[in-house]
């Protein structure tokens, strides 16, 4: 009666003093995941309640959070907007031009970019935006 199987499934007979260092290894274990795992809970909590505090402090006192933008700053930011929209409608325009040449289509008046001088010849455009059908 001295001996006792763990229930491993081995067979193996254990005396009552191994059983017993087995279980306070696998004990031990289960106790260094769960402080691993409440650590981790703590650290979370914390990291909510400095959330929740740094959005009372936000709703408390707004003007410390997002002050107004001031003028120089404004007029950089309206330059910057009209600078990259123009970049942006620039290369839209070319690549319209080098897919529509690849296809041996001829670029449409309308996606040309603006030249500085008007072209010799202009192609008149009717009101629902196509040539007359005497000049097709």
């Amino acid at each position: 009666m001295n001996q006792t199987d763990t229930g491993s499934g081995n067979g193996q007979a254990r005396s009552p003093r191994e059983t017993t260092r087995q279980l306070d290894g696998e004990i031990a274990a289960l106790r260094e995941e769960l402080a691993g795992l409440v650590a981790e809970l703590d650290r979370r909590r914390h990291e909510l309640l400095d959330l929740r505090e740094a959005f009372s402090r936000m709703l408390a006192k707004p003007e410390r959070v997002a002050a107004e933008q001031t003028v120089p700053t404004k007029i950089f930011i309206a330059a910057a907007n009209a600078a990259v929209a123009t970049a942006i409608k620039k290369v839209v325009e070319r690549g319209l031009q080098v897919a529509l040449k690849r296809n041996g289509k001829p670029v449409p008046p309308q996606l040309r970019p603006f030249p500085s001088r008007p072209p010799a010849r202009m192609e008149a455009l009717s009101d629902s935006g196509t040539p007359p059908l005497s000049r097709r």
